[in-house]
């Protein structure tokens, strides 16, 4: 079952459980998209942050991750940007510009 809270003022967390990280990245555009599309009276812009594990992780470890993955996106505007962390010991960014 997919989640979705705000998450401060302007960030949301979603959940997507059984969903790879190139699914998520497919839900993110989809979000972008209709946001970017709406007439809001200004420009508006949306990064992401994707945090993808194969493995059991405490929610706060994975909220921290997303988080550095987002600080990635919006430093770059515009920008997806997915921390993946493998076994617990190496993590890699990968950055797709849309």
């Amino acid at each position: 079952k997919d989640i979705i809270v705000r998450w401060g003022g302007e960030e949301f967390i979603i959940v997507l459980p059984n969903t790879d990280a190139k699914g998520a990245k497919a839900v993110f555009n989809r979000i972008r998209e209709m946001i970017e599309k709406y007439d809001f009276g200004c420009r508006i812009t949306v990064s992401g942050g994707i945090a993808f594990v194969n493995e059991y992780i405490e929610s706060e470890k994975l909220i921290e991750m997303a988080d550095k993955a987002l600080y990635k996106a919006k430093k770059r505007k515009n920008l997806i940007v997915v921390y993946e962390k493998k076994h617990f010991s190496e993590s890699s960014f990968l950055f797709k510009q849309d």
